[in-house]
Formats: structure tokens, sequence, C-alpha cells
């Protein structure tokens, strides 16, 4: 008989408020150590008549310190939300290659703090951070954002619904999403939900964009619309700018998620299975 394994420790829980405490237990010496060394430097080149920079030495090193406790702190709750739903985490996409407008951005693309796992229904997604830098040296910006994709078992037309109220406005441009189709229009729909969406699809394929995105949809949508939702053949993703800071957060999109593959899930089974008996 095989020795009984011992099970995994419960990790703390992500919404406990702990994270700056138990992230200072963990690094508190090193940072003792780096910013009572910087000050010591800068009180020495004050006695012996220099000033100036060695005064912003200290500072350099508090604000090292904040960016690296912001990632550690992000990281960990990536990880303790894996874990506590029983989703796997990993430190980069291995076995999935994001594709969509978002990604064709800037330079220095990295995903990363990585949770896949399988949505009611068999859906696999892929719940991961995402950055990229646009520009270069001083004038350089980097974007972070939170995106999900999911592996859907329909396929339905190629369709990029941009939030009017959501955070990535300042991330990606209208033409920027439209140079992701081959003949891009942005389509204009009934009632105020050009006021919280704009449309991008392929020129000429408004039967099928306004089969999926039908006035039923356009009610369930506006109740989400602060994430901008990407369609691509069996894939779909979503996107918001700025990384997440809770596990509700987290709860959240996935729940959108849900109800995207609820909404648009008979539509495309419908299509395809029109497609097919048109063979």
């Amino acid at each position: 008989m095989n020795p009984e394994q011992p099970t995994a420790p419960v990790p703390e829980s992500v919404t406990g408020g702990n994270e700056l405490t138990y992230l200072w237990m963990q690094r508190r010496w090193p940072v003792i150590l780096s910013v009572g060394a910087a000050v010591a430097v800068a009180v020495t080149a004050v006695g012996v008549g220099f000033g100036g920079p060695f005064f912003i030495v200290p500072f350099m090193v508090i604000v090292a310190w904040f960016g690296y406790a912001h990632n550690a702190l992000q990281r960990r709750l990536m990880q303790q939300y894996a874990q506590l739903h029983g989703y796997s985490f990993s430190d980069a996409l291995s076995d999935y290659q994001p594709t969509g407008a978002i990604f064709n951005r800037g330079h220095g693309q990295k995903t990363y703090d990585v949770g896949a796992g399988v949505l009611p229904g068999s859906q696999r997604f892929y719940l991961y951070l995402y950055k990229f830098t646009v520009g270069y040296g001083r004038g350089s910006t980097t974007y972070n954002s939170t995106a999900v994709s999911i592996m859907l078992p329909e396929s339905g037309p190629h369709l990029y619904l941009a939030s009017k109220h959501g955070s990535l406005r300042q991330t990606i441009t209208g033409s920027e999403i439209a140079g992701t189709f081959q003949s891009s229009k942005s389509y204009q729909l009934e009632g105020d939900f050009n006021n919280y969406y704009e449309l991008y699809g392929e020129n000429g394929d408004e039967i099928n964009l306004l089969e999926v995105v039908n006035p039923a949809i356009m009610q369930r949508l506006l109740t989400i619309a602060s994430y901008d939702i990407e369609l691509l053949g069996n894939v779909l993703n979503l996107y918001r700018s700025s990384q997440p800071d809770s596990a509700s957060e987290l709860d959240n999109v996935l729940a959108v998620a849900q109800e995207l593959i609820a909404a648009f899930g008979p539509i495309m089974h419908r299509m395809d299975t029109a497609a097919g008996t048109q063979v």
C-alpha cells in the first residue's frame, strides 16, 4: 500500500487583508538593509560636501521596493485565486498563443501570472495579465491589462466590441482595432447601444454580425459595458485595462465570461449548424 500523500496546505485567503503583512515578513530584511545603506550613503555624501542627487538615492530604493511589492502581491493574488478554485497556475502562457487586437500593440509584449481551468459547460479558459510598451525611452508608456480567453465549441464571425465606458479606451484606438480585420467596418446599431459600444467587423459580414449582436444580446451587453469583447472564430476574449486588486474582481471577469458564453453560444451553434447543412 502506498503511503498516504500529504495534503497541500490551504493558502491564506486572498481577501484576508494580510498581503502587505505577508510580503513584509518575507522581504523585510533586504528592504531594511537596502534603505539603510541608501540613507547612509546620502548622509555621508552630505557630510563631505556632496548634495543634490545623493538625496534621491533613498527615494529610488523605496520606489523600487514598492514596485517589487506591487508585482509580488499581484502574483500572489493570481496564484492563490487559482489554487483556491482548483485552477492551474503558471508564470506564462505555454500551451496557448493569444490572438486578438490588443496583442498587436507596441513592443515588449508579455503574458504572465496565468490561471487556467474549465468553466461550467467544459469551456477551457485562460485568465492572465498582459502588458506592452508603446514608444521608447522617456517617451514610452507601459500599459497593463487583465484578459481572459475562452475556447468555444462553435465558431462565430470576427467582431470587436469596444466599450466607450471601459478602461481600455486609452490603450487601443479604433484605427488599431480596425487594422486587425481584413476589410474592417464600424457598424452603427439601433437604440442607445452606440453610446456604450462601438462594433467593428468585416466589411460585408453584416448579416452574421447582427445575428450575434441582436437586440436581446445588446440589452445584456449594456450591463457589462466595462469590458472590451472580441470574438475570433472559436475564441472569445475579454479585455480591461489595469490589473486586478481583489479576488472579487477576478470573480467578476469570469462571471462576465460565462454570461457571454450563455448569450453567444446558442446563436453560434445555430450558425455552425446552418453552415454545415449548406455544405
